[in-house]
């Protein structure tokens, strides 16, 4: 089809049109933020869920941390009114005959109050974990320690005071720093000055407790746990509370049944091989109970012929301190009469010694090397205690027993 003066008319083409840039962003940020809100949305829906699951679990687990502090709290306050009794009756405790002492009595008191808060600590230790709620189990476990801590320093204290020892657990093996003497020595005044701060430590060990206690009866599912109060209120008239801990450090330092008596005695003496006439050597002290000497009589004992004899000394701590470091000893001599040729040189006697420790009340018996003998000579047999044996002969505090090998 033509068109008049041969134009032609262009058609216009069609163009689409175009977003602005900023919606094209904004649309953008409403897909991102949507993402966004979806997944906090399933993060906090399965944080919920996840805390009301662990909720029964946290309260089975200080249901638990209860239970088992329950026995330990128990075992504490018996602990404390044992201890409580003990330093209350310090100045009329009966000084019987050893071991039953006053000081014993007092040093075994102490001792067992050290090894329960001992193990009460243990135990508390063991309960950390899985943690209680609220750092339960980290407070209980620190207060155990403490009255623990405290105890223990309690006991070196009146030990330093009156030279006592603790007594060696059954069954533990021997050491010379359990059976010893205390090296330190304290005065009244500073054994009361230390017995304070260990009473403190108590009081401090209560506040702790009293506030775990508070807060278990607070979790969202409350637990109980029992009383426990070591020094009671008024803490000034309280047993083991800093005050009366002070007083009885100067009471013990005055108390005439707590003053240290020394006392070894040599409760037998055997020989090998056994007497056939028994003269005078057997029995030296019949007992700790009013010990009676025997009197060595001039009459030798008489020994079947041997070529050499076998010394055994029992000896008995019969005061209430432990003696570490004793020295026995034996000294076996010629004793013939005058005009009786003497034997060869190794057979003319020698002497031996031997140190041990010996606690309150106990005994020791001391085998010595067997020494040469002659038969047909009679010797004198020395025996002693506490310091050397030719000391002992000097100064006349060895027994003297005759023997005559047959």
């Amino acid at each position: 089809m033509g068109f008049a003066g041969g134009n032609v008319l262009a058609m216009p083409k069609l163009r689409r049109k175009r977003r602005p840039a900023d919606q094209t962003n904004a649309l953008r940020w409403l897909a991102v933020v949507a993402v966004v809100v979806v997944v906090l949305v399933l993060l906090v829906g399965s944080i919920h869920s996840i805390n009301k699951e662990s909720s029964g679990y946290r309260a089975a687990i200080d249901r638990s941390f209860a239970a088992l502090a329950t026995p330990v709290v128990t075992a504490s306050n018996l602990t404390s009114a044992d201890l409580s009794n003990l330093l209350q009756a310090v100045g009329t405790l009966p000084n019987n005959v050893p071991p039953d002492t006053a000081r014993s009595r007092l040093q075994q008191g102490l001792d067992q109050a050290v090894a329960a808060t001992a193990q009460q600590s243990s135990q508390a230790s063991t309960m950390a974990n899985p943690p209680a709620s609220d750092n339960l189990s980290s407070h209980f476990e620190q207060v155990m320690e403490e009255r623990a801590s405290a105890v223990s320093a309690m006991r070196t204290t009146i030990d330093q005071l009156l030279g006592m020892t603790p007594v060696p657990i059954a069954g533990s093996p021997p050491t010379t720093a359990a059976n010893a003497p205390v090296s330190i020595a304290l005065t009244g005044s500073q054994a009361s000055a230390q017995l304070a701060e260990e009473g403190q430590r108590l009081v401090s060990a209560d506040a702790t407790y009293r506030s775990l206690r508070g807060s278990a009866a607070h979790l969202s599912t409350p637990v109980h746990l029992p009383r426990s109060v070591w020094v009671a209120t008024p803490a000034a008239s309280a047993p083991l509370g800093p005050n009366l801990l002070a007083q009885t450090g100067e009471l013990l330092a005055t108390s005439t049944n707590m003053e240290p008596v020394r006392r070894l005695i040599i409760t037998a003496v055997g020989l090998a091989p056994p007497a056939t006439v028994l003269g005078g050597v057997g029995v030296a002290a019949t007992s700790c109970v009013q010990p009676q000497l025997t009197t060595p009589t001039s009459t030798p004992t008489l020994l079947p012929p041997t070529k050499t004899l076998g010394v055994a000394v029992t000896v008995t701590n019969c005061g209430n301190v432990p003696e570490a470091g004793v020295v026995v000893g034996i000294i076996l001599a010629l004793a013939d009469p005058v005009g009786i040729r003497p034997p060869g040189a190794r057979f003319q006697g020698g002497s031996v010694s031997r140190s041990l420790t010996l606690l309150s009340g106990g005994s020791k018996a001391v085998t010595f090397p067997h020494l040469s003998v002659a038969a047909g000579h009679t010797y004198s047999l020395a025996v002693s205690i506490g310091s050397s044996p030719a000391e002992a002969v000097a100064s006349g505090a060895a027994d003297r027993f005759l023997i005559h090998i047959a």
